[in-house]
């Protein structure tokens, strides 16, 4: 793009400031791709669980290590999957 031979690029990453600069004209970015991150679990009986984004974030940062923590706990009241020591 930066050497006019072409009108359009595809691309995995969107260019640095420096190369939207040097191409000389506006450069519109659109991404035609998205995906998603699922949270997976495997607890005996399967059970249903609700986590929200906030204890999602918990736990990928390891701040919530127990099934049994307070905010798991707070949103799944009637799981029996609580009695499990680590998330890990």
């Amino acid at each position: 793009m930066t050497k006019k031979t072409v009108d359009f690029g595809a691309t995995d990453a969107f260019m640095t400031e420096k190369e939207m600069n040097d191409a000389g004209a506006p450069v519109l970015h659109i991404p035609t791709c998205l995906g998603a991150v699922v949270v997976t679990y495997n607890l005996p009986g399967n059970p249903k669980l609700n986590l929200t984004p906030d204890v999602v974030a918990d736990i990928f940062l390891g701040n919530i290590k127990k099934w049994n923590d307070a905010k798991i706990a707070s949103i799944n009241r009637a799981s029996n999957c609580l009695t499990f020591p680590s998330v890990w």
